[in-house]
């Protein structure tokens, strides 16, 4: 038995809020000085190309195909997430983020670190 190859393709709108703000200090003897800026953001993705996921199986020993589908999964899921990012006042910058996804059947979770300095 062989296995086709898996076709799904994929078009995704996204519309949501981002709320940021920044704040300055001057940190534990100007150590930490520089700008925080918080972070929060709410989004709805949405795959605007909803397609179900087939595949087609074929038997050496046969000359049927047997085409296998897939279900119709959820196209829009609701993704939110939090950050903090520092930027310090010799141009280094810190960030990092949270993000939670969310769909029928299926929630992730992610997180991401960014170190970048200026040189």
């Amino acid at each position: 038995m062989s296995v086709g190859e898996l076709k799904k393709g994929s078009l995704t709108a996204v519309f949501g809020v981002n709320l940021s703000g920044s704040f300055s200090s001057n940190g534990a003897g100007g150590k930490l000085a520089g700008k925080w800026i918080p972070s929060f953001k709410v989004v709805s993705l949405v795959d605007t190309n909803d397609d179900i996921v087939n595949t087609t199986l074929s038997y050496e020993d046969y000359s049927d195909l047997l085409i296998a589908e897939g279900t119709d999964y959820e196209n829009t899921s609701i993704l939110t997430g939090v950050g903090l990012a520092f930027i310090g006042k010799n141009g280094m910058c810190l960030e990092g983020n949270y993000n939670y996804k969310r769909k029928r059947g299926f929630s992730g979770h992610s997180y991401d670190v960014t170190l970048k300095i200026d040189f």
